[in-house]
This record gives structure tokens, C-alpha cells and sequence, in this order.
């Protein structure tokens, strides 16, 4: 039963889904913009500052006001993440972070994160 499985994955037959998380804070877009018109050193070279605005996106959360400081530490962690170019095992590895765990946060955070399952994104 592997083996056909393991040839149906080869031939693309069948694909494995991955769940994406992105991040969609409500004013994220409007900083971002006013930040790079004013040239702003906060966002880095690769202007990506998804990272830069964790403190705004947890205001617009609703967790701002939670006073579990690890899970807050825990999702600035991973932020970087949540750009919808990393899957969840992916994030698991990466940051070594248990499966429960992360889905825990991602629920957590639901109010400004989106979930999908998509076919692994190609890196080309």
C-alpha cells in the first residue's frame, strides 16, 4: 500500500496539502506604506517588516489585553512566519515547536489569522 502511494506522490497523481497561515491585520497595509514613504529604518533590507509591527498587530488582536506572556513572546516568534510562504510543519521545524502547540496559538490568534491547505508551494 506505501509503495502505490509513494508512486501516485512521484507522478503527481495525488499532492500533499500543506495548511498556510497568513497573518491579516487590519492597518498592517496603511503602516507599511507610510513607513516606506518616510523611509523608516524599521523596515529591513528586504522590506519585509511583517516582524517590525508585532507590538500593532497584538493591539488589533484580541489578546492584547492576555496576561500569558509566553504565548505573546511565542507569537512574536513566529510571525515572520505567517506570510502565507511557510507551511505549519514547516514552522514546526524550524522554530521546533510542537504541533498542539502552534495550532493552540493559531486559534488563539484567529481574529488576525487565516488558514489555508494548499499543494506545497514550489520555492522556484
Amino acid at each position: 500500500m506505501i509503495n502505490i502511494v509513494i508512486w501516485l506522490l512521484q507522478h503527481k497523481q495525488i499532492v500533499q496539502l500543506h495548511t498556510y497561515i497568513y497573518c491579516i491585520p487590519f492597518l498592517l497595509e496603511k503602516e507599511l506604506t507610510r513607513l516606506e514613504d518616510t523611509g523608516d529604518s524599521s523596515i529591513d533590507a528586504s522590506g519585509n517588516a511583517m516582524y517590525c509591527f508585532s507590538e500593532e498587530i497584538l493591539k488589533q488582536s484580541q489578546f492584547h489585553d492576555a496576561s500569558d506572556h509566553e504565548e505573546r513572546f511565542l507569537f512574536e516568534r513566529v510571525l515572520k512566519y505567517f506570510t502565507g510562504c511557510h507551511h505549519l510543519e514547516e514552522i514546526m521545524l524550524l522554530e521546533n515547536i510542537p504541533r498542539n502547540q502552534l495550532l493552540t496559538l493559531i486559534d488563539k490568534f484567529s481574529d488576525i489569522l487565516a488558514t489555508c491547505l494548499l499543494p506545497e508551494l514550489s520555492r522556484d
